[in-house]
């Protein structure tokens, strides 16, 4: 069975849905390992101020902490490959893509100085 063969505005659709994935993942990936870090800084400093904190265990998610930064580096690396791809469909299409969201396509408005600058006397 032969698929079908996707348009450029299909491609293009298709690339910028996955860069905003990719670009969530990231930011969600970025956050868990920041929480990460700040937990075993916490208890690190807390055992620096009594015994009683150095008996304290490893904070859990600094086991995983080397999965979640391989991760990251392959989420990046994606992401990367995917913003090429799509600067190059955009390239090609000559910047006619399909506006995105509702008011991408409106033009902004004129500061008052410019408006004042650009008026009809």
């Amino acid at each position: 069975m032969a698929l079908p063969e996707l348009t450029d505005f299909q491609k293009l659709e298709i690339l910028r849905e996955e860069a905003g994935t990719l670009r969530k993942d990231l930011a969600e990936l970025d956050r868990r390992i920041r929480e990460i870090e700040a937990a075993e800084a916490r208890r690190a400093f807390l055992a620096t101020t009594s015994p009683f904190y150095k008996k304290a265990p490893e904070t859990e998610g600094l086991k995983i902490l080397p999965t979640l930064e391989a991760k990251r580096e392959e989420l990046t690396a994606a992401a990367e490959v995917v913003e090429k791809l799509l600067a190059g469909f955009e390239g090609a299409a000559g910047g006619a893509a399909a506006p995105q969201g509702p008011a991408a396509g409106r033009r902004k408005f004129n500061s008052f100085d410019e408006f004042l600058k650009n008026r009809p006397d």
